[in-house]
């Protein structure tokens, strides 16, 4: 067994192990076997070399999963609450279409900057969709029941911006 760490430019570890793959696949490997590279768990077959990532790999693997699957849970919560505050079905899924697109922003953003996804980055994912669920609840609950607006499209989809907007930029002891 041969255990290495990995250190340098890369600040999470899903980098490296796209650049260590990148790295087998362009060796000339002749007669020997290619190695076999495992993300998680132990090698099936200890006669042939198996890379392993372990150690923060596996603890990035866990968090990544977990946040995933509360952040599915979370998702479905929000979809039941706002089923029974406005008592339809295709709603919800309006007010939840914003989520993917800021999660196509995020990535977009990270490429732009050169910045690396990680645990933080996720989790500020989770709370962006968070404030966009509520601004979107506002901005319906401001419009009004689906099929009656109570004006122009324009302007019932305008009113509700500066009174959305004085909450959050106010600060929590206001009155």
């Amino acid at each position: 067994m041969v255990t290495a760490e990995l250190a340098g430019q890369f600040e999470a570890p899903i980098y490296g192990i796209l650049a260590i793959g990148d790295a087998i696949d362009a060796h000339d490997w002749g007669d020997l076997p290619r190695p076999r590279v495992r993300l998680n768990g132990q090698p099936d077959d200890e006669t042939t070399a198996t890379i392993l990532w372990d150690g923060e790999w596996e603890i990035t693997w866990v968090t990544f999963r977990d946040m995933g699957a509360a952040f599915g849970v979370a998702l479905l919560g929000i979809y039941v609450l706002v089923v029974a505050q406005f008592r339809d079905f295709r709603l919800p899924l309006v007010i939840l279409t914003p989520i993917p697109l800021t999660l196509i922003g995020i990535v977009i953003g990270h490429m732009l900057f050169g910045a690396p996804f990680t645990a933080t980055s996720m989790i500020g994912f989770i709370a962006l969709a968070g404030i966009i669920v509520r601004n979107s609840i506002l901005l319906v609950d401001f419009i009004g029941p689906p099929g009656r607006l109570s004006g122009p499209c324009g302007t019932c989809c305008l009113r509700p911006a500066p009174s959305g907007s004085n909450p959050s930029c106010s600060p929590p002891w206001r009155p």
